[in-house]
């Protein structure tokens, strides 16, 4: 295997939309789609510029219903070729998408990062409030083994990666504030 291929996470995004039309035909309560990148177009057609904007969104949004309630649904999605998510900087969770999950944690949408370690073919949830946390306790990066990330199990069908039975299976989401 080539070492000097970067990991763009693409292959884990696909998974998370096949899932996500996985759950939609099932009709499971739950519907999010891929946030697009906000860009502004300025000049004319021959000297056309993209500028990327901030970006105040995770990299997925959506609705999920728990019993008789929706929740307004936010996610980053990470993938690393090692079982450590660093946090703060590139290469994972960033300070900006750090920022994002407690702002829309404090909005009361359920917000997590889903973390796939690419090589052991792993999935894990990570609760917006927890990761903010461990921000403030000074962490610098998550282990897979630590006790906050919640092993996803394989789904069937078309949903690959079941998230949806930890978001229904815990409290912890709708809870305090991140």
């Amino acid at each position: 295997m080539r070492s000097n291929v970067k990991n763009t996470g693409l292959s884990f995004q696909k998974e998370i939309e096949t899932t996500g039309k996985g759950y939609q035909k099932s009709e499971e309560g739950i519907l999010f789609h891929k946030v697009d990148f906000p860009l502004r177009i300025v000049g004319t057609k021959e000297n056309r510029k993209f500028i990327p904007q901030r970006n105040p969104f995770l990299d997925y949004s959506g609705v999920v219903w728990i019993g008789d309630h929706g929740y307004r649904l936010d996610f980053e999605a990470k993938s690393t070729k090692t079982n450590r998510l660093p946090i703060g900087r590139s290469g994972g969770i960033t300070a900006t998408q750090v920022e994002a999950i407690r702002e829309w944690g404090n909005a009361g949408s359920v917000v997590f990062v889903l973390w796939k370690v690419m090589p052991e073919d792993k999935v894990g949830l990570v609760w917006g409030k927890e990761l903010v946390s461990m921000v403030e306790d000074g962490l610098v990066s998550i282990k897979f083994s630590d006790p906050n990330v919640c092993p996803i199990e394989r789904g069937k069908g078309f949903v690959l990666w079941d998230f949806l039975k930890e978001i229904r299976d815990t409290k912890n989401c709708f809870s305090q504030p991140a």
